[in-house]
């Protein structure tokens, strides 16, 4: 057994889960999106995003948030906006589980995905496969566009 207290291991869980990822051949990494849990994928997402800081308003740039657990969500203290890990990414209105979220940004290192293998490695339909992969092609299209930075107006970017 390990001698690292429990609730430290639950908070450096999702940073094991993102370096196992990391770690992870080209050809194995949506199999090892599937051993994930939902919360340690949120929990990859939000290392990704937030570099394991506090959770930033996308709205304000506030860094005072708590957690609405019901909803996944964090709420601004400052502006009352309430935003996921997935708030102003190319992943924003997508209606995916944080793991289909992450088979997505696993799909787009793959040269040209088509509707079909997105709609069998994510499992949504087809045409939300469509709409997926037209979200892919458009973070390879604008260089300005990432996947774990928000996407902000110009005139809110420091």
């Amino acid at each position: 057994m390990s001698d690292v207290p429990d609730e430290l291991m639950e908070w450096a869980e999702p940073i094991f889960a993102a370096d196992r990822l990391a770690m992870a051949r080209e050809d194995e990494v949506l199999k090892e999106i599937d051993t994930l849990s939902e919360a340690e994928a949120e929990g990859v997402m939000f290392y990704h995003r937030w570099n394991d800081g506090p959770p930033v308003c996308p709205r304000c740039g506030h860094e005072d948030a708590y957690r609405t657990e019901a909803r996944r969500a964090y709420d601004c203290k400052q502006c009352r906006h309430r935003f996921t890990v997935t708030s102003n990414t190319p992943l924003a209105r997508h209606k995916l589980t944080f793991k289909q979220c992450l088979k997505v940004i696993a799909l787009a290192d793959e040269p040209d995905p088509s509707d079909k293998r997105v709609m069998e490695v994510v499992g949504v339909t087809l045409t939300g496969a469509a709409k997926i992969a037209r979200t892919i092609q458009r973070v390879r299209d604008n260089s300005d566009m990432f996947w774990w930075k928000p996407n902000l107006p110009k005139s809110k970017q420091k």
